[in-house]
């Protein structure tokens, strides 16, 4: 078993694979436009302020955007979790990757975050 050290996945950090071309880093207020039209792709529906709104302020959440570093950083995929019942139990809120970039293990990535996220920052 993997101790607690070697499973905690820092923000920023690279995904393996692809020769470091993809990265994730904390969300920013200014990614909010960006995130609002991935979820609502990633649902079919059309974008709406209401996709891009972080959760609110007395929730426990922690956000992680993907960025392609060939393209300037640009976020292309994010994932949220969320704590619930006084922070012991950890649950994915969602995830989603661009359209294009689909069946790369991007998500796989970003769904191996919330469950490093979800036992290290609500100690699930």
């Amino acid at each position: 078993a993997r101790s607690r050290r070697q499973e905690r996945m820092p923000v920023p950090a690279r995904v393996p694979g692809h020769d470091g071309r993809y990265r994730f880093r904390e969300y920013e207020p200014r990614d909010r436009k960006v995130l609002g039209i991935l979820r609502a792709v990633a649902h079919d529906e059309p974008p709406s302020e209401a996709w891009g709104k972080p959760p609110a302020e007395e929730v426990v959440h922690r956000t992680v955007v993907l960025c392609d570093e060939q393209e300037r950083g640009r976020v292309v995929g994010a994932a949220r979790v969320i704590a619930q019942d006084g922070n012991r139990v950890a649950h994915l809120q969602f995830v989603c990757v661009e359209d294009g970039r689909r069946g790369l293990g991007l998500g796989t990535a970003l769904v191996r975050w919330s469950e490093v996220i979800g036992r290290g920052r609500f100690g699930g």
